[in-house]
């Protein structure tokens, strides 16, 4: 699953991306790297900057309380990125 969150600059838009496992498998450290890279990619595509990925490795998808997705609250709550 890929969420993107995007905030505004005078002439690119710049991307946060999120990346998650739910396990800790040498074999499953390629798919959150081949995760990241489809978000690289999609962002260079589109002319987009990417600012940070942020990653849960090891996570439940069950509930939301994992770091990656609360930095990412963070920001939004301090209004640091406008979520589109």
């Amino acid at each position: 699953m890929h969420i993107y969150f995007l905030t505004g600059d005078e002439n690119i838009e710049r991307v946060y991306g999120y990346v998650r496992l739910s396990r800790d498998d040498d074999d499953e450290k390629e798919s959150l790297l081949g995760q990241k890279r489809i978000i690289e990619d999609y962002a260079e595509k589109l002319g987009f900057k990417i600012i940070e990925i942020f990653d849960d490795d090891n996570c439940t998808g069950m509930n939301f309380d994992r770091d990656g997705i609360l930095e990412i609250e963070a920001l939004v709550k301090n209004k640091a990125i406008d979520v589109y």
